[in-house]
C-alpha cells in the first residue's frame, strides 16, 4: 500500500531573542494511506507546531512533506489553498463554526469555496450531516448547540471536499468524558468507513490506544511506543480566515 505522507528530514525552529528554539529536529515518517495514527507528547513539545506545518499553516525551515505524492513545501500560494481546501480535512480542539451560519450551511463552506455548485453542496453537507447524527440540528446556529454536537459538525465540514487526510488538533480537548467518547468514536468510525488516513493528536491515552500505530513526541524528535500494523504521520481544512474572506460572497447564495 502507498503512503499518503512522508515526512523527510523535516526541521523547525523559532528566534526568541538571541536564542534560536529546536522545535523539531531531522524528523522522519511516513503513513500509509487507510491508517490512523495517534500522537502523544507533553505541551510545548510541538505537537501542533507539526501539525501547523504538514497542514500549510506554518512553514519549516528545511525538509519535505510529501502528500499524496506531492511535495508541498515547494508549491505556490494558489497550489496551497487547493492544498488545504481538496487533500486535507481540520478538526481542531475548538470548533470554529460561524455563528452567523447554521450547521447545514458551516458544513456547505469550503465546498461552495472550493467552487462545488450550491445544490451539490447541499446534499452532500446533509449526507454528512446525517453520517455524524446530526441531520436533525441542521438548521441550528451554533449558538444553540452542545460542544459535542459542534465538535461533530467540525467533524462533518472536514470531510466535505473528501480529503485523504484528516488532521485533527485534541478534538475532545474542551469536551466532557461522554462526549469526548462520542466524538472519538465517531472519528475512528468515519475515517475507517469512508478509508481516510487519520493523524489525531491527544493527551489521552485511551483515545491513543486505537489507532493503528501510536507515536510519542519529544522535544525535537519522536518515539515509536506501539505499533499494530506498520507506521505513519500529519494535518488541515480551510482556515478561518480564509473561510470568512469568503463568507461575504457565499453568505448571499445560502438564504
Amino acid at each position: 500500500m502507498m503512503n499518503i505522507l512522508e515526512l523527510r528530514n523535516l526541521c523547525k525552529s523559532y528566534k526568541n531573542g538571541d536564542e534560536r528554539l529546536e522545535i523539531i529536529r531531522d524528523m522522519n515518517f511516513s503513513l500509509e494511506a487507510g491508517k490512523r495514527m495517534c500522537i502523544t507528547g507533553a505541551s510545548g513539545c510541538g505537537k501542533s507546531t507539526l501539525l501547523n506545518i504538514i497542514g500549510s499553516l506554518d512553514t519549516c525551515d528545511s525538509g519535505e512533506i510529501i502528500v499524496d505524492g506531492q511535495d508541498m513545501t515547494k508549491f505556490d500560494s494558489a497550489q496551497l489553498c487547493s492544498y488545504r481546501n481538496h487533500t486535507i480535512g481540520f478538526i481542531f480542539q475548538f470548533h470554529y463554526l460561524l455563528r452567523e451560519l447554521t450547521a447545514l450551511e458551516n458544513v456547505m463552506i469550503p465546498a461552495l469555496v472550493a467552487g462545488v455548485a450550491r445544490k451539490e453542496a447541499q446534499a452532500k453537507a446533509e449526507e454528512l450531516l446525517n453520517s455524524v447524527n446530526m441531520e436533525h440540528r441542521s438548521h441550528y446556529y451554533p449558538s444553540k448547540l452542545s460542544g459535542g454536537e459542534r465538535q461533530r459538525i467540525a467533524v462533518a465540514r472536514a470531510l466535505v471536499n473528501d480529503p485523504v487526510l484528516l488532521l485533527a488538533d485534541e478534538p475532545t480537548g474542551n469536551l466532557d468524558e461522554y462526549n469526548s467518547e462520542i466524538v472519538e468514536n465517531l472519528l475512528f468510525q468515519i475515517a475507517e468507513e469512508r478509508n481516510k488516513s487519520l493523524i489525531l493528536v491527544t493527551h489521552d491515552r485511551q483515545i491513543a490506544s486505537h489507532g493503528d500505530a501510536r507515536v510519542k513526541l519529544e522535544k525535537g524528535g519522536a518515539s515509536f511506543l506501539w505499533v499494530r500494523n506498520f507506521l505513519f504521520f500529519m494535518l488541515s481544512e480551510l482556515s478561518s480566515a480564509e473561510i470568512q474572506a469568503g463568507c461575504s460572497d457565499i453568505s448571499g447564495g445560502l438564504s
